[in-house]
């Protein structure tokens, strides 16, 4: 998935996960980047939107008493939604990253 082009060598950058990091390192030339501070805020957020969406797909949705089988649902869930909310930031830009400060 590519993820921007680099600002150095005019490559692009690109992932095979699906996961987002606070900072990323181009392939090519080795430039540094790290988040811009617009994108903190979706960086802050995606989390807590998934472990909310889990907890009501937990609690409306699968209507069993075995705790066990709820936090299964929860972990797994969460994961998927934090999965999907990062590929979407990166597909319409709420997540950019800017060439790293030195110092």
């Amino acid at each position: 998935m590519k993820i921007q082009t680099c600002e150095v060598c005019q490559k692009e950058i690109q992932t095979k996960k699906k996961i987002m990091f606070a900072h990323i390192r181009c392939e090519h030339c080795r430039a540094e980047y790290e988040l811009k501070s617009e994108a903190w805020r979706w960086y802050i957020l995606f989390p807590f939107v998934s472990v909310i969406f889990a907890m009501f797909i937990s609690i409306n949705i699968l209507k069993t008493d075995d705790i066990f089988l709820k936090m299964i649902i929860i972990l797994g869930s969460a994961g998927i939604m934090y999965r999907i909310l990062c590929y979407l930031g990166f597909y319409f830009h709420f997540l950019c990253y800017q060439l790293r400060k030195k110092g």
